[in-house]
């Protein structure tokens, strides 16, 4: 890298360590090429954080090392691209007062009105830790949601019935409030969304809207029948290996009909077998 000038570029540089990161057996090989970058910009500190996460290993705390680099080492402000990231790290009950310790940082260093993809987050990590009504909250701060805040409520209400009916199959928790709560949910956003103009629609389509009717699906429908759904985008691979991991996880059998295919996820798996 330092003979070709690699090191020199600031985007090829982030390709390696993109590449480094998921591929090596560690994260120090990763680390070794970012530590040869005598000035690294908060871009490659954002891309060698985001990175990390496809590792099981230490993850959390390799995040948040450099995260503490950046604050103690560097003149550099975090932005909206490195928080995501670092909620996602944290989306764990032990790591709940971590991931406060960021949102405190989140309004110390971003101005409002705040990024859709760190709002987003933010209402996934404290779902994930079991803060449901902080998400709810959170969720209800925002003036005009679109269609990632509308995913991340819902999703957190899937999983909190999912959690909930997993813990006492002898009805300790009544699920009847929540799926309530999420049907009010579902028709607030339909409003919300047809109020918006022909741009705005677009704009909202590219945040995935299968994952929205899977995650209501899982709430309205009978556990274990299958669920089928339909969209005239092709299904992109986040949602797709998204989609794997839901069947596995909820044990639940998902059609979906995209531009060009049929897509039949079961146990993990896809009949396209990972090509479309």
């Amino acid at each position: 890298m330092i003979t070709t000038g690699l090191i020199l570029h600031t985007y090829p540089l982030s390709r390696i360590l993109i590449s480094s990161s998921t591929l090596a057996a560690t994260n120090s090989y990763a680390l070794t090429i970012f530590n040869q970058a005598s000035n690294p910009t908060i871009f490659l500190f954002n891309t060698l954080i985001s990175s990390s996460l496809a590792r099981k290993d230490d993850q959390v705390h390799f995040s948040l090392a450099l995260y503490t680099r950046i604050l103690t080492q560097t003149t550099l402000k975090p932005n909206n691209y490195t928080y995501p990231s670092l909620f996602k790290a944290c989306s764990s009950q032990p790591w709940l007062q971590n991931g406060r310790a960021l949102h405190t940082h989140v309004l110390k260093f971003l101005e409002p009105p705040y990024d859709h993809f760190v709002q987003a987050s933010l209402l996934n990590f404290y779902s994930r830790s079991g803060e449901l009504g902080v998400s709810r909250f959170l969720f209800d701060q925002i003036t005009r949601p679109d269609l990632a805040s509308w995913n991340s409520i819902l999703t957190a209400y899937a999983h909190n019935t999912s959690v909930q009916y997993e813990a006492s199959l002898d009805n300790a928790y009544d699920n009847t409030n929540l799926s309530l709560e999420v049907l009010l949910l579902f028709n607030q956003m339909q409003k919300s969304l047809a109020s918006l103009n022909e741009e705005e629609k677009e704009d909202a389509l590219s945040y995935h809207s299968e994952r929205l009717a899977i995650a209501y699906a899982l709430i309205a429908s009978v556990s274990g029948s299958p669920i089928r759904i339909i969209k005239n985008l092709r299904v992109c691979s986040d949602c797709h290996a998204a989609t794997k991991l839901i069947s596995r996880i909820y044990e639940r059998e998902i059609i979906v009909r995209d531009r060009s295919r049929f897509h039949h996820f079961r146990n993990g798996t896809c009949s396209c077998l990972d090509y479309w």
